[in-house]
């Protein structure tokens, strides 16, 4: 993983003034910043794995090929001693979880994260915006897995920079983080069995912490116990096999047409105005009904709800 570190005068303006010159309110100051900015879009765009090609090769470089590999590489990456970018990250979502299930908490989790990230000034605002920069990127590769790029989309934080400073601006940069990415499916291989979610590398390191307390934290319930299991079992070394983690709504094995035909109805519904006597005239009120066909595909759909989920009486 690569990353780079990147670490107001007064006066009435009605009047002659004299204030305090301070270089970071100066144009150059924000034109540096723009740079910088720039700068890590471009190391960005150039550490996304473009193609199969480019897939091969970022993980024969870091490590990531084979089961043996795997599991190695991601040990080592969580080691506390050894304080890698991806376990300051995995360190960081742990303690926003933790504050987000008991705020009474910051007198311990502020000094653990000083600590954790070698500098004992941080403030606790900083903290709170690093906290805050680790769960959007948690939602972001979130978002990525569901576009189609599954475990390649966790797996991503194996090879694009994610020291601090780049998470900061991902974030609030979105939409312009997902498109450097190409969004294609990916075969079925063996990193599929080691989903390396952040939830489940705070699971796995803090186990404390529950699974469900730690997605809840983050707002995903995307991946069941069932999915963490397998992780677990291939960070063991047992059972890492070539496989695709499937998307929630593929566990019920829903058939495209039928989710194309929802969509469909979705934009013929039929808008009619309920209002009761009672009602203001001024008063805001609409219904929409679904169109005749909804039955049909209402009891496609339960009958193959039925068939995916074992039901005991």
């Amino acid at each position: 993983m690569s990353g780079s570190s990147i670490h107001r005068g007064c006066g009435n303006p009605s009047v002659g003034s004299f204030s305090k010159f301070d270089p970071k309110l100066a144009p150059g100051h924000d034109r540096a910043r723009q740079r910088t900015h720039e700068a890590t879009w471009v190391k960005l765009a150039e550490a996304v794995p473009k193609d199969e090609e480019d897939w091969r090769l970022a993980r024969q470089k870091h490590a990531f090929s084979t089961p043996a590999d795997m599991v190695k590489t991601l040990e080592e990456l969580l080691d506390g001693k050894k304080k890698s970018q991806l376990y300051k990250t995995v360190y960081l979502a742990s303690r926003y979880a933790i504050l987000r299930g008991d705020s009474s908490q910051k007198k311990t989790v502020y000094p653990d994260l000083r600590k954790c990230l070698d500098n004992h000034a941080l403030k606790d605002y900083v903290l709170d915006k690093y906290m805050d920069s680790v769960v959007k990127l948690v939602k972001a590769l979130d978002d990525l897995f569901l576009k189609g790029l599954l475990h390649r989309a966790f797996e991503l934080v194996l090879y694009i920079p994610i020291h601090i400073s780049h998470l900061r601006l991902y974030g609030p940069h979105k939409e312009r983080f997902v498109t450097c990415f190409s969004i294609q499916k990916p075969p079925i291989e063996f990193q599929g069995s080691l989903l390396l979610s952040i939830p489940f590398l705070v699971h796995r390191l803090f186990p404390e912490l529950s699974l469900t307390s730690i997605q809840n934290a983050f707002g995903t319930t995307m991946h069941s116990p069932a999915e963490y299991c397998i992780f677990e079992n291939a960070i063991q070394g047992r059972n890492v096999l070539p496989r695709l983690p499937l998307r929630p709504i593929e566990v019920f094995r829903i058939p495209q047409s039928l989710l194309s035909a929802t969509s469909k109805l979705a934009t013929e519904l039929r808008g009619y105005n309920p209002m009761p006597p009672h009602v203001p005239s001024n008063t805001d009120m609409y219904c929409y009904q679904w169109p005749d066909d909804k039955d049909r595909l209402t009891d496609v759909l339960w009958e193959i709800l039925v068939r995916s989920i074992p039901l005991s009486l």
